[in-house]
């Protein structure tokens, strides 16, 4: 993915942000599996009595990037 993206001229600059968002979720992803024989990067952001679920950072990443991709595919037709 990493080659196909550096080769490819077709992709307007927020394609290409948003896949590097997936990539870099999934390498993430894979890194903390290889080091640490599952995925480590779980938050909780709080702000007093305000506070979010458990959530993997890296799968974030890959869900924004794809969401922003096809948004931006939409667009750009």
């Amino acid at each position: 993915m990493i080659i196909y993206l550096l080769a490819s001229n077709s992709f307007s600059t927020g394609q290409f942000v948003s896949l590097a968002c997936v990539l870099g979720g999934g390498l993430g992803n894979v890194l903390d599996r290889i080091q640490f024989g599952s995925v480590t990067d779980f938050m909780i952001l709080s702000y007093g009595d305000i506070h979010t679920g458990i959530f993997n950072v890296a799968d974030l990443s890959i869900t924004c990037g794809l969401i922003a991709f096809v948004i931006f595919s939409i667009r750009s037709n």
